[in-house]
């Protein structure tokens, strides 16, 4: 009936003390579920709500401190200034929180047979010029020919453009299983994404392929290069774990 309403949302509470002035945040809508995150160098904080009756479903804090015992991975920073294939694990929170407070904070969710996986931590970009990464999104441009110069449409490519913050930036992050029904913490290993997958394979084959590019299909992604190698171009197929 082309009418709208906006509905309001209080974050979730953290102790900041003087460190208020440095707090990020940020959001993830999932089947329903609003999961909050919010952080500043003492404390770090999550919040589930249910939006069907805007009620506070479950809340988690850390102290920088303590020790996060709601995670089921290690403390992993990947990449750096100087390398995107750096990974290394940090062994306190507060390293956590301050590399946090440095980039952008960030919390994604997925769906993992009976239980919710959180991805909780922050990214830092280290744009070298011209798109994301240093890399122009795929589609646009111009050629030369004959009768002269032809310019190409441009068209935006959120997949690759958030496939390229996600592999050329310092990451640092956790991750968190919850059950799907009372979400309580729960025990268990942690699976890996498509994206860890295209990583892995693009950091051991990178020196024999360009024209790179990542785009998702259904519930799949796909990673598209030429070989330098044998002349080819591939399409590969990638897939998030799921058992």
């Amino acid at each position: 009936d082309f009418t709208s309403k906006v509905k309001f949302y209080s974050q979730v509470k953290i102790e900041c003390g003087n460190n208020a002035i440095s707090v990020k945040s940020n959001s993830y809508l999932f089947l329903d579920n609003l999961y909050q995150i919010k952080a500043c160098i003492d404390e770090l904080g999550l919040q589930i709500i249910n939006l069907k009756d805007n009620s506070i479903i479950k809340e988690f804090h850390v102290k920088n401190d303590e020790e996060i015992v709601f995670r089921n991975s290690a403390l992993i920073q990947e990449g750096g200034y100087f390398s995107k294939d750096t990974e290394r694990e940090l062994d306190k929170t507060k390293q956590v929180l301050r590399k946090i407070i440095e980039g952008d904070i960030g919390i994604t969710a997925r769906s993992i047979q009976g239980n919710i996986e959180l991805t909780i931590g922050g990214l830092k970009e280290f744009a070298s010029g011209g798109g994301v990464g240093g890399v122009m999104p795929m589609g646009g441009g111009s050629i030369s020919t004959p009768s002269g110069t032809v310019s190409l449409p441009v068209s935006y490519n959120p997949t690759m453009s958030g496939y390229q913050a996600y592999s050329r930036s310092r990451s640092v992050y956790f991750k968190t299983l919850l059950n799907k029904s009372d979400f309580n913490h729960v025990d268990g290993d942690v699976l890996k994404n498509a994206y860890d997958k295209i990583k892995t394979f693009e950091t051991a084959n990178s020196e024999s392929f360009i024209s790179e590019t990542v785009f998702k299909v259904s519930d799949y992604y796909v990673l598209g290069y030429f070989s330098k190698n044998n002349n080819k171009y591939y399409l590969r197929k990638f897939e998030h774990d799921i058992k």
